[in-house]
């Protein structure tokens, strides 16, 4: 599994740990045989609805000959003694990739947290700045509603001008006529 391993992560330049991909694996072909089972049921329920994930042909390459039963590879724990001199000589290997994956998860958490933190506190700046773009046009609109206000004054204003200019006109006329 050592050489599996290091080829998978120098593949997809990561640094995965062997229990990491057996979960992968299993959630892989867990996944390949529910769906399978979900087609035999929508053969006999002409109601039910298969939802097929994206990699399916994938699933469906690597898994299709296989029975619903897990490798024994990929299920056995490796229980070699630990090499390393700063761990207890006798804890099995299982064990340190336990703690190590205990040290990665709360790393992870932390990273997640901390990146969970920085998408809120980016979200606050963008809807502040939403916000203050709101203001800026109610401002705008108030001062466009303000503007329509004082030239329809004035357009009656105008209005009412004309109506006596006109008044004027029509009395002058009569007076010219006579």
């Amino acid at each position: 599994m050592g050489d599996c391993l290091q080829e998978f992560n120098a593949k997809h330049n990561v640094n995965a740990t062997v229990t990491q991909l057996r979960a992968k694996f299993r959630y892989l072909q867990d996944q390949f045989f529910r769906v399978r089972g979900e087609k035999i049921d929508a053969t006999k329920d002409s109601e039910k609805v298969v939802v097929y994930p994206r990699y399916w042909e994938l699933l469906l390459e690597h898994f299709e000959n296989e029975e619903p039963q897990r490798h024994a590879s990929v299920d056995r724990d490796d229980t070699r003694p630990i090499s390393n001199d700063s761990q207890i000589p006798s804890m099995p290997v299982r064990r340190r990739k336990n703690s190590l994956e205990v040290a990665t998860i709360q790393q992870n958490q932390q990273s997640v947290v901390s990146s969970n933190a920085d998408a809120v506190c980016g979200i606050a700046e963008k809807l502040e700045v939403i916000h203050t773009t709101q203001r800026e046009m109610a401002r705008f609109l108030d001062s466009i509603k303000e503007s329509m206000d004082l030239s329809n004054e004035a357009i009656r204003g105008l209005q009412q001008r004309l109506n006596q200019s006109n008044q004027v006109n029509a009395t002058l006329l009569e007076f010219l006529q006579r």
